[in-house]
């Protein structure tokens, strides 16, 4: 919605790990002509309690892409910073208000957005990282798109090519290891380069694509459905946990199992 009066918004959280000596005072216009979104962001910090202030001249996105968005320009303020220090503090903000109206914030992803998702066995997704190192990279890179906001789409794709080379060998081309990986985890490698290639190509290049907090669901909601894909691809190869070894690229050929809830 585009507004005719300004919004005033209040964000706060704290810093990740907690540096109590930590001080920073900020103040900044920001544009995002592609959402329709203009504010004035002031931004305290002192011993890892952060507050952000804005007022909102132009509102033309959804709630999740204007917190999204906020978070990724304090996050800027404090990369700043940790520059000098070799640090990497991050900021998690907790609720926020708008116009009065108070919102809590569990995660970087709404539960009810997520809601439909399957929810694989504990057991199995812990057995598979900690023997498969494709695996494991894939889970770290999926971590990191839930936090890293503004990066969602780059670390998704990351994390889906991550286990195409699990079905690549010595010599073979890359298209060869995705044939094997649409046949064996039953997904269209069109489908990826549809959805999720589109949120990565720039970033990957070091520009900075938008991306709406509708896109970055869609995202992770693919990425964790491949990832159970293959979870339970490796179980129906018969995967051992006992005896697998650590990068060992699965046989090719089984179909992908589902995942229990």
């Amino acid at each position: 919605m585009v507004t005719e009066s300004a919004v005033n918004a209040t964000l706060w959280g704290a810093l990740a790990p907690r540096r109590d000596s930590f001080g920073v005072t900020a103040k900044r216009s920001w544009q995002h002509p592609e959402f329709g979104l203009r504010y004035d962001l002031s931004l305290q910090i002192n011993n890892s309690a952060v507050v952000a202030e804005l007022k909102i001249h132009e509102f033309g996105c959804d709630i999740p892409t204007l917190r999204n968005l906020v978070t990724s320009a304090c996050q800027r303020i404090v990369d700043a910073v940790n520059l000098n220090s070799f640090d990497c503090i991050t900021i998690h903000f907790s609720h926020y208000m708008i116009n009065d109206q108070l919102f809590f914030v569990d995660s970087r992803v709404d539960p009810d957005a997520v809601s439909a998702a399957i929810l694989y066995d504990t057991t199995d997704l812990v057995n598979l990282a900690l023997t498969d190192n494709f695996f494991a990279y894939s889970l770290a890179d999926f971590r990191r798109a839930v936090h890293d906001t503004m990066d969602t789409g780059m670390l998704c794709y990351r994390a889906i090519e991550t286990l195409v080379h699990s079905f690549k060998n010595d010599g073979e081309k890359d298209k060869e290891a995705r044939r094997k990986f649409e046949k064996s985890l039953k997904v269209e490698w069109s489908s990826i380069e549809k959805k999720i290639k589109p949120l990565s190509n720039d970033r990957r290049h070091g520009k900075f694509p938008p991306i709406t907090g509708e896109q970055r669901i869609s995202a992770l909601l693919e990425v964790h459905n491949i990832l159970g894909r293959y979870l339970g691809y490796r179980k129906s190869a018969g995967f051992n946990p006992d005896t697998a070894k650590p990068t060992t690229s699965p046989e090719i050929g089984s179909n992908a199992g589902s995942a229990t809830r």
